[in-house]
């Protein structure tokens, strides 16, 4: 994996920063220290992650990848990172990505940067994340699972190609 890596100039660029900085800062609005690490800041004001990634009989692809990043929050990761820069310097970083790499053979490293929206979005997602741990420290009450009762939600991208599906099959005119 690390000849892989190596070899892949995208990527070593992408890590060839300085490793494993803490950023900390408080959070003045929710009186909360918060602690940053990502595997490398550059010089020229890139921060990335490096992500090893199974594809578990799946494509290794960048659909595989942005699926991950979603459902592991990685994006809210990164742009923690980058919030804790803004703090520290005053400057948000030029570039966010993290380089994927597959497990298995031969180990390809893909480099994903994140456009600033999408950050913005996810800092959204963690100050409210924030707030809710502010909450629940100051009542003592940690919600569980449980404590939501809600309707089981397909993926609206599933959704529709089942409905186009069913329609096409029953002979429905799709509007």
């Amino acid at each position: 994996m690390g000849e892989a890596l190596a070899a892949d100039p995208m990527s070593s660029a992408a890590l060839g920063g300085i490793p494993e900085i803490t950023i900390a800062w408080r959070d003045e609005r929710y009186d909360l220290w918060c602690l940053s690490r990502p595997d490398q800041i550059s010089f020229d004001g890139m921060t990335s992650d490096y992500k090893r990634m199974a594809s578990q009989g799946r494509p290794f692809s960048e659909r595989l990848i942005d699926h991950r990043i979603t459902d592991l929050g990685i994006d809210m990761q990164m742009a923690f990172a980058a919030e804790g820069m803004k703090e520290l310097t005053g400057h948000w970083p030029d570039a966010v990505g993290i380089v994927a790499q597959c497990t298995e053979a031969p180990y390809h490293p893909v480099l994903r940067s994140f456009e600033e929206e999408d950050l913005h979005l996810a800092m959204f997602r963690n100050k409210r994340a924030r707030r809710t741990f502010r909450e629940c420290l100051d009542s003592g009450n940690w919600w569980g699972p449980g404590q939501h009762v809600g309707s089981y939600r397909r993926p609206q991208w599933l959704h529709d190609r089942l409905v186009e599906e069913m329609n096409v099959e029953t002979g429905v005119a799709a509007e």
